[in-house]
């Protein structure tokens, strides 16, 4: 469920929710939940360093990487400059290792750009400075039901397992708080979010004050977990001053194919594993128990008090480079990049700062920037959807959350059984040809993700790939 928001609208909110937004941060910035997240933050890194323990805050990034042949040729000139764009490369999300049918498989759930799912067959998404690769085939329109038009988020299998050494992003606090519940007996439920509801809510929300003492009661802190000062001072100047839109997408004359410039997801890799930035921002909320049920709205970065953070936490000369660009949609309100962040919650249902962070949701799309004061336009702020997080990284719980958000889950299902099969091939291959089984799983990633892995079975698919490593 996108949020539109007409600009005569936001005007006419600025002097309740762009007031309120300001001043109700300033109270939170001395507030015990988000003392209780930048602690926590501060003992991760402190803690683990630079170790694969740290990636429990971290989140991940996903990029285009292997484009449909018949979208470059046929829209040249219109593809080149819509990936030419910053805001069309790369999005947020969490990169998590489950089973399926006894398969470890990796699994991004975070932000995916509309234009991707006409445009492009191949993925990368990155965790701690490494890449993974998901190539889809154009025929079985598989890719198709992975996302959600509504939310701006998908879920997508990526098969292989990473490392031993793998950390889940930190668990979302709603097991803790689901569970509780039940035990207390409160009844759980889960609106349909196409029902129209929170829409409505939203749109009279937006008409005048006097909604908002009726249906906002309460303000929670999130911490949203983001590249963007990275991004902006690393991969904006990159992309504007030596790689112009000719050359975004580039021609891989050995493999045949279109793909995003290896510069550019060079960049990326190598950011998704610095120390990530933690925007401030608020969650807006009937009761409490909204931000474990449904989309709920959060405003970031809320203050100058972001700033403040950033430069604490020595990012210094990224964020200074970064505002160069803060003339235009270099602004962290307009910058689609953000979306499908993961957001850290603290004492979401725990009296106790002791062990209560968790994930509460992912920035959804429709960002929609709020007007500031005179003389901070710097500090502007935006509203977005903030989408709750599955119950648990369970693949059954991650289906279940593809369903409620109007994913496609046969073909969500569909993807995983490929995959399985990819990945038993690839252990058979392991064996077979002597070589680790993780490397034989990364080069079966050039395998196409399609039906006709199924119908070939695994035997068939373990020969593909040995011819295709031993062409290599």
């Amino acid at each position: 469920m996108s949020i539109n928001v007409g600009e005569e609208s936001l005007r006419s909110l600025l002097g309740d929710l762009g007031i309120l937004g300001y001043v109700a941060n300033s109270i939170f910035q001395i507030a015990q939940q988000e003392q209780c997240l930048i602690n926590y933050m501060g003992g991760v890194m402190k803690r683990y360093g630079n170790s694969p323990k740290s990636y429990i805050v971290y989140p991940s990034l996903i990029s285009p990487f292997e484009f449909s042949g018949s979208a470059v040729l046929n829209r040249g000139e219109e593809v080149r400059k819509y990936y030419g764009e910053l805001s069309h490369l790369v999005r947020h999300g969490i990169l998590v290792r489950t089973s399926v049918k006894g398969e470890e498989t990796l699994v991004f759930i975070g932000g995916f750009d509309q234009g991707w799912a006409s445009d492009v067959v191949a993925f990368k998404a990155y965790n701690g400075g490494n890449a993974y690769k998901a190539k889809f085939s154009i025929s079985s329109n598989i890719l198709l039901g992975l996302y959600s038009k509504e939310t701006g988020l998908a879920v997508i299998p990526f098969g292989g397992g990473g490392p031993q050494n793998w950390y889940n992003f930190r668990s979302p606090a709603q097991q803790v708080c689901r569970d509780m519940m039940e035990r207390t007996g409160m009844k759980m439920f889960l609106d349909d979010i196409y029902q129209s509801l929170w829409q409505k809510i939203l749109n009279a929300f937006l008409q005048g004050s006097e909604i908002l003492s009726k249906y906002i009661n309460v303000f929670a802190f999130g911490g949203i977990m983001n590249f963007v000062p990275y991004i902006q001072a690393d991969l904006w100047p990159t992309l504007f001053e030596y790689i112009p839109n000719n050359i975004v997408i580039v021609k891989n004359e050995v493999a045949r194919y279109w793909e995003i410039n290896t510069d550019i997801l060079g960049h990326i890799e190598g950011i998704s594993s610095q120390k990530p930035a933690l925007t401030p921002g608020i969650v807006m909320l009937r009761e409490l128990d909204d931000i474990l049920q449904r989309p709920t709205l959060i405003t970031f970065p809320n203050s100058p008090s972001s700033l403040l953070y950033y430069l604490s936490k020595g990012v210094k000369a990224a964020l200074s480079r970064g505002y160069q660009f803060s003339s235009s949609v270099g602004l962290i309100s307009n910058m689609p990049i953000i979306e499908g962040s993961p957001v850290l919650g603290s004492q979401i249902c725990s009296a106790e700062c002791q062990g209560s962070q968790g994930l509460i949701g992912f920035i959804g799309n429709g960002l929609n920037p709020l007007p500031a004061p005179g003389g901070m336009r710097q500090f502007q702020s935006a509203v977005s959807l903030l989408v709750p997080p599955p119950r648990s990284y369970q693949w059954d719980d991650i289906v279940e959350w593809a369903r409620t958000y109007n994913l496609d889950v046969n073909k969500l299902n569909l993807a995983a059984d490929i995959i399985v099969v990819i990945a038993q091939a690839a252990r058979k291959v392991a064996q077979e040809l002597g070589i680790e089984e993780e490397e034989a799983k990364r080069l079966a990633s050039e395998l196409e993700i399609s039906e006709e892995i199924l119908s070939k079975g695994v035997e068939n698919v373990a020969t593909e790939l040995t011819n295709l490593i031993r062409s290599l």
